[in-house]
């Protein structure tokens, strides 16, 4: 998956842990501060389910390991492709 700021081209990489109807949790070298808005684009590894680019609010981000954070955020909604 990838992130961004809305607006912004600069992407950043990260691996899902956990998605369901209104939360996701993931794993990315860089600390984002709780309260931060973002956009998601999710790329399945297969073709039979399409990519979900969202918009997600930042819950928290915990420190698990030498710039490695884990992040959780409520998504805000889902933006059609």
């Amino acid at each position: 998956m990838t992130y961004k700021s809305p607006g912004s081209n600069n992407t950043h990489d990260a691996f899902c842990l956990n998605l369901n109807s209104a939360m996701i949790m993931f794993c990315s070298e860089n600390d984002v501060e709780p309260g931060k808005a973002l956009e998601i684009c999710i790329m399945p590894e297969n073709d039979i389910v399409p990519p979900m680019t969202a918009f997600i609010e930042v819950i928290c981000s915990n420190p698990i390991g030498q710039d490695e954070y884990e992040i959780s955020a409520s998504i805000q909604g889902i933006k059609a492709n």
